[in-house]
């Protein structure tokens, strides 16, 4: 089965060396770092490899213009797409899938998603559809990839890290590492 969906193209948009960066890069930078800290679910590791991806400084380069609230939602939308592919990486082949689905569902038609009874399909709809805002139910953007995280726990596509460790052998054929 063959498909196209159009998301954002980050690289696309991350100009030369010679463009400015972003006059907010240094906090949300620290805002940033401050959240990385502070999640609960996050490790040693993980919290280095969040850090060390410099998602803030990326977001800056890609949108040299933009105020802070667009860059927090760029951001978070980077870390959804992140914790995404984590919970693949650490998944079942049967969770793995049902991941997919839900978000491929949610990339097949926005409008429908919407009106999804899948809470994490209704927000990576909101998220396809109006890319100017990362959608959350929370009040601020700062939070709002937490939220998403307590939706991927809600619907069982990530797992705490008190919960049994996963023997190799049900883990993803050619698993990849994207954070660390």
């Amino acid at each position: 089965m063959s498909r196209t969906y159009r998301i954002p193209n980050f690289l696309a948009r991350c100009p030369r060396k010679t463009y400015p960066i972003n006059v907010n890069l240094v906090t949300l930078e620290e805002e940033h770092n401050r959240w990385v800290d502070s999640f609960p679910l996050f490790g040693d590791e993980e919290r280095t490899g969040c850090k060390r991806g410099q998602i803030p400084l990326f977001a800056s380069c890609c949108y040299p213009t933009a105020d802070l609230e667009t860059l927090h939602a760029v951001v978070s939308h980077m870390i959804a797409l992140i914790f995404l592919d984590h919970a693949n990486d650490t998944a079942t082949v049967e969770e793995a899938e049902e991941t997919a689905k839900l978000f491929i569902s949610a990339f097949d038609d926005p409008s429908a998603g919407l009106e999804s009874p899948n809470r994490f399909v209704r927000l990576i709809s909101r998220s396809v559809g109006s890319f100017v805002r990362i959608p959350s139910l929370a009040v601020s953007d700062r939070t709002a990839v937490l939220h998403l995280e307590q939706l991927l726990l809600s619907v069982r596509l990530i797992k705490p890290i008190v919960a049994k460790q996963i023997s190799p052998s049900r883990k993803l054929p050619y698993r990849r590492r994207s954070i660390g």
